[in-house]
């Protein structure tokens, strides 16, 4: 009896799937899985083949190129060269002809045969000039024509004076050898008035136009660039003198006036210089 019941008492479970469930579903992963895998190996290959076919057209431009530079080369060493220009430097200004009217230049330090010399040659010069008055004032007591120690005076004076000149210009280029002073640029009457030029914000419309392809630079940076470089007691009327060769009007009214970029930095480099 007691084994009847225990019998009755177990429970038995019964699967609802079909037999061989399980290796059909294992087959299916595996299935899709070697799907997934060669169809990411198929989009691998695919860009693999568009990277090459790039990188075959970019060797072969490459290619074409080389070849292109090393015909222009070959063809430049063969072509004669012409002669190199210099690069235009702006020298410094000759120095101004000493005469009576104009004042002379404050002398600088000089090697000591020049500073013996330079008494010297003052001397004869004003000895000659001295004589000057004295021969003029016997020329007055003799008539035109009648007496021939004018005529030798006369020389004598033209050769003196043409003596004095060169002995003073020759001085004042001794004295002036290591402080060069700007070029002395000529007026003429369609020459604007120097005022115009210490205003930067001039026009200046009486000054040239600049050249097509001209580098010029805006007057008032100009002289805020030759503050900048220069010490406080700078005079800018030398930097006037200077840059005045390199002037030219406003492009359009109310720009202000320019000057060449190479004569602004040629000065700047021989203020810094000094």
């Amino acid at each position: 009896m007691s084994s009847e019941v225990r019998f009755q008492t177990r429970i038995h479970k019964f699967s609802s799937r079909p037999p061989g469930y399980d290796a059909a579903r294992q087959r299916e992963n595996q299935r899709r899985h070697r799907a997934r895998v060669k169809g990411r190996i198929a989009e691998l290959e695919a860009a693999l083949s568009s990277t090459q076919s790039r990188l075959i057209d970019a060797l072969s431009r490459i290619d074409t190129l080389t070849a292109e530079v090393r015909r222009l080369q070959c063809a430049l060493e063969s072509s004669p060269r012409p002669p190199s220009e210099p690069i235009a430097f702006l020298p410094n200004p000759p120095l101004a002809a000493a005469s009576p009217f104009s004042p002379q230049p404050a002398s600088t330090a000089a090697s000591p045969s020049a500073g013996n010399a330079q008494p010297a040659q003052q001397t004869v010069a004003q000895s000659k000039l001295n004589e000057l008055p004295s021969q003029q004032a016997t020329r007055l007591h003799c008539e035109p024509g009648t007496c021939s120690s004018c005529t030798g005076t006369a020389d004598q004076e033209s050769a003196a004076t043409a003596t004095a000149t060169a002995t003073t210009r020759c001085t004042s280029r001794q004295l002036d050898v290591r402080n060069p002073r700007p070029k002395p640029v000529l007026t003429s009457p369609d020459s604007p008035p120097k005022s115009s030029f210490d205003d930067p914000a001039d026009d200046c419309p009486l000054l040239p136009p600049a050249e097509a392809g001209e580098s010029t630079i805006p007057c008032r940076e100009a002289y805020s660039i030759i503050q900048d470089r220069s010490t406080p007691e700078f005079d800018l009327s030398v930097a006037t003198e200077w840059l005045k060769p390199g002037f030219r009007r406003a492009p359009v009214p109310g720009a202000g006036c320019r000057v060449q970029t190479h004569v602004l930095f040629a000065f700047v480099d021989h203020i810094t210089s000094i």
